[in-house]
């Protein structure tokens, strides 16, 4: 059996205030910003990172580890080697386990160390309390349908799926995170998905932070 891992898929921007420094000045704080993720990967089971999409964020860095106090080491760093120059946006805290739902095959850290896929989609979500009086094998068969549907449809080649649990550690109950190649087939998948029994639960998925794989955090103008 797999040990749990934790994640933290966070997002954060680079203050207006950076953008004021001299250029070797922004080119240090990239140095230390980089090296810290640099030396977190070392130990980590898994970290990548990943150019934003979306309008609030400039980059989104996905952390995987056996011990949670890696994650507040994680974020106390980044605060500190960046001097104040970049500000956290949106931070989700999750545990990776086995699901209920599906059998089991690859480790949960095999999943997380194949080749990173070109986007990221990430997003909290939680079920309205209704679906958790459901018997436990009605859920599955449900369940079976909406994983059913998103295997089976023409365009999900290339989506890894990973879902991962928030109850009492988060504001959500669940983190779901996927690493996808095409945001056009994605999208076609998750529209397909909208038709399952499954969405009848869903009450929150909000926000969706969306990212372009990254081998390292850059400025724009550096």
């Amino acid at each position: 059996e797999s040990d749990p891992i934790y994640m933290e898929v966070l997002s954060f921007r680079f203050k207006h205030s950076s953008y004021m420094l001299s250029r070797e000045n922004r080119a240090d704080i990239l140095m230390q910003i980089n090296s810290v993720l640099s030396n977190f990967r070392k130990s980590a089971v898994s970290l990548k990172i990943y150019k934003s999409i979306r309008y609030d964020a400039d980059y989104i860095v996905w952390f995987s580890t056996h011990y949670p106090d890696n994650i507040a080491d994680l974020l106390s760093a980044i605060r500190e080697k960046t001097r104040g120059f970049v500000t956290f946006v949106t931070g989700l805290l999750s545990i990776y386990d086995e699901s209920p739902y599906v059998k089991k095959g690859t480790s949960l850290e095999d999943t997380l160390n194949e080749k990173p896929g070109k986007y990221l989609v990430a997003y909290p979500m939680s079920k309205a309390n209704d679906w958790y009086q459901i018997p436990y094998e009605e859920r599955k068969s449900i369940m079976a349908e909406h994983i059913g549907t998103a295997l089976s449809h023409p365009e999900n080649k290339g989506i890894r799926s990973y879902t991962t649990y928030s109850f009492g550690i988060s504001d959500s109950e669940f983190v779901v995170i996927y690493e996808v190649e095409s945001l056009v087939a994605w999208s076609r998948v998750t529209n397909k998905l909208r038709e399952v029994k499954a969405r009848k639960w869903i009450t929150s998925e909000t926000p969706v932070l969306v990212g372009t794989y990254s081998e390292r955090v850059e400025f724009s103008t550096v």
